[in-house]
């Protein structure tokens, strides 16, 4: 069997930061077309999670505009009652993208 055995991936590796520090944040879309109010539309989800606490924030969008995605922030914030020193994003270069 040995030789028939798919090598493991190495483990992830978990980093830990210090309350307030840093947050994880993603914008992308839910799949396929959903009906809302009676029409049918693409559906975005907007999600926020703290570094420290996992704790996490999402909002549903019906677009990506830039627009969307910074005013998608503000109830993150508040939601959390603060705002991270650091904001990481999942894909940088598409939020280059997008906000151009």
């Amino acid at each position: 069997m040995r030789p028939c055995r798919v090598p493991r991936k190495a483990p992830a590796v978990r980093f830990e930061t210090p309350p307030g520090q840093k947050a994880q944040c993603d914008f992308d879309g839910l799949g396929g077309c959903h009906e809302v109010r009676g029409t049918r539309n693409r559906i975005h989800s907007f999600v926020m999670a703290l570094g420290f606490s996992r704790f996490v924030y999402a909002q549903a969008t019906m677009n990506v505009r830039s627009q969307i995605f910074l005013a998608c922030h503000a109830p993150a914030f508040a939601y959390f009652g603060g705002m991270p020193r650091k904001v990481l994003y999942d894909d940088e270069s598409l939020l280059c993208r997008r906000m151009a």
